[in-house]
């Protein structure tokens, strides 16, 4: 008897309030766009939570799609197959769009388009005044996450609820940890490091195993003990 599929609609719903809350962000600091004071500060005070809420919802997402399959080996390719095809077709089309808008900087854009089209431009954090695109390294973070994203479940499979928790203990501990050496040293902030968001979605994805898989198996144990 296979698993009923279907979709966490109240989690697509806040999908879409935070990628329209960063579509709203980046329109009031690239474009000059204005939605009244107030609401002009609380869209940009709430872009670094949101981000991070994106990412996490995501990872969850994505393993409760994929909570009963097995994608390493003969659905890897159909994986990335998907991921991509949903992905790319607007990535590429808002890179080509910046080079028709922003003829001054073409040259260095054209020199630049090998990394945009690979999904690499989050990877350069110096280069992200000129990569930025309107926003689009997020897409990228998402592309960086996507591709662990079959290793990660393939670990998960292995480890018990124990391992689960530590893992997402020490996975929230860095993220947070990252933000305390950002601020002692001064340095570059981990916003656009798709590293970063790569742990973030990852938490998404571990909380998922936790909540879906391990009770479940738990209630199925608990039927099979009742029966006999």
């Amino acid at each position: 008897m296979t698993k009923e599929k279907h979709r966490i609609f109240g989690f697509d719903i806040m999908r879409i309030i935070c990628a329209l809350l960063i579509f709203g962000r980046h329109s009031i600091t690239m474009f000059g766009c204005t939605y009244g004071y107030h609401l002009d500060q609380i869209i940009t005070n709430l872009t670094s939570p949101v981000m991070t809420c994106f990412f996490m919802i995501s990872g969850f997402t994505l393993f409760y799609q994929y909570r009963d399959k097995q994608i390493m080996g003969n659905h890897l390719i159909g994986f990335y197959g998907r991921r991509l095809l949903t992905i790319l077709p607007s990535y590429y089309l808002v890179h080509i769009s910046w080079l028709v808008f922003y003829r001054e900087s073409a040259g260095d854009w054209l020199a630049l388009t090998p990394i945009e089209l690979v999904g690499m431009q989050s990877a350069y954090n110096s280069l992200f005044g000129i990569l930025h695109n309107g926003g689009t390294w997020f897409v990228s973070c998402i592309l960086f996450s996507y591709l662990f994203f079959p290793v990660l479940q393939e670990l998960l499979m292995h480890i018990g609820m124990k391992g689960k928790i530590i893992s997402a203990g020490i996975v929230y501990f860095l993220l947070v940890y990252s933000n305390y050496i950002v601020g002692r040293f001064g340095i570059s902030g981990n916003y656009s490091n798709p590293v970063f968001r790569m742990m973030e979605f990852s938490c998404g994805v571990i909380l998922a195993s936790i909540l879906l898989i391990d009770r479940g198996e738990a209630a199925q144990a608990g039927g099979a003990e009742q029966k006999y």
